[in-house]
């Protein structure tokens, strides 16, 4: 037992000795340096900015080295004073800053964000015809400016909104203007756009093609039918007084139309004191010769326009399936008068070469 208490008073006094001696030893690898930094404003947001560094320096400020052209900076005595240019870059930038005194030296990394920009707007909007007021959420880190506006709206910043109110749109047509504005050394455009397919689409329309080798038209109206469908109702005075109206399939998704070969049309035509119904027959072209045909797979279709000079047009051809399967080219539309369907066909009642629509 003895023996077993002297080995454990003798392991504790080598601890003991053990941990003064650590405490005597000095760090060889700590050095203290000529040059530190005490204070540094080197965070610059966006815009054209100025800050500083100050630093202990025994032996003063003897360099400052770096190399981006963006910073310039100027010593007076332990104060570094730093400037930077204006960012036009959406991404942030960074440079070291070097500063010597002596041989000996420290550094600071000078920062600057980038432009940060948000337009809840977009590039474009699109409305419907009626007076709108409207407000979108705009973020920006550098001035914000309203440049250009059109007649028939104005637009306000709002604190971290644009508002926009625009007129009623009463021109029958779809109506463009351009919000223009600038963020700092950027300029930008909102593309604004009043339309209403049932205002601007539907309605009047004149119903172009070639007769006796030249240009000449008549009127209809495309409208939707009770049942949900659309047709063209031909409105000139001998076809409205036979109830001439047509049958279409018209996607408003698309702005695209359809006519159906051998569709039954509304209306009669009477020819000695005998009235025939009417059918329309989609016509294409081989060489110099037109053909119709029974096939009711056949169709053309008219694809919408919206002209430089601020007209409308549904401009026709076959559809792809029907310029395969017939290998012809689009002639036009032929409404006939029959006694019954394609079989019954008595004559033309009119033919529209190369027809297209254009709204009034």
């Amino acid at each position: 037992m003895k023996k077993i208490f002297s080995f454990i008073i003798l392991a504790a006094c080598l601890a003991a000795f053990t941990a003064c001696s650590d405490d005597s030893i000095s760090n060889p690898y700590a050095v203290e340096k000529a040059i530190k930094v005490v204070k540094a404003n080197v965070l610059f947001p966006v815009t054209a900015s100025t800050g500083s560094v100050t630093v202990e320096a025994a032996n003063g400020i003897t360099k400052v080295v770096n190399t981006a052209d963006w910073i310039e900076y100027s010593v007076d005595g332990n104060t570094i004073t730093v400037s930077v240019t204006e960012n036009t870059k959406f991404t942030g930038r960074n440079s070291r800053l070097s500063i010597y005194s002596g041989s000996d030296s420290t550094y600071v990394v000078v920062q600057q964000e980038g432009i940060d920009f948000i337009m809840g707007a977009g590039s474009e909007i699109t409305t419907n015809d009626d007076a709108q007021k409207l407000a979108y959420y705009m973020h920006s880190n550098m001035p914000f400016e309203i440049t250009g506006t059109d007649d028939w709206f104005t637009a306000v910043l709002d604190g971290d909104s644009i508002r926009i109110d625009l007129t009623a749109n009463e021109t029958g047509k779809f109506r463009h203007g351009t919000l223009k504005y600038k963020v700092g050394p950027i300029d930008g455009e909102i593309l604004v756009t009043q339309k209403d397919f049932d205002k601007d689409v539907l309605g009047d329309y004149k119903i172009c093609y070639v007769s006796s080798s030249k240009w000449v038209y008549t009127t209809g109206t495309l409208e939707r039918t009770d049942a949900g469908g659309f047709q063209m109702r031909l409105t000139a005075s001998s076809h409205a007084k036979r109830g001439v109206i047509l049958p279409v399939k018209l996607s408003e998704a698309s702005l695209t139309t359809e006519i159906s070969n051998c569709v039954e049309v509304q209306g009669t035509y009477t020819k000695d004191d005998v009235d025939y119904s009417l059918i329309a027959y989609t016509m294409y072209q081989k060489g110099t010769s037109t053909y119709r045909s029974k096939n009711e797979s056949y169709a053309i279709i008219g694809k919408f326009n919206e002209n430089e000079d601020g007209t409308f047009t549904w401009d026709f051809d076959l559809t792809d399936a029907t310029k395969t399967a017939s290998s012809g080219t689009f002639y036009g539309l032929r409404i006939a008068y029959t006694t019954g369907g394609y079989e019954g066909n008595v004559g033309s009642y009119l033919t529209f070469v190369n027809m297209y629509w254009e709204k009034e």
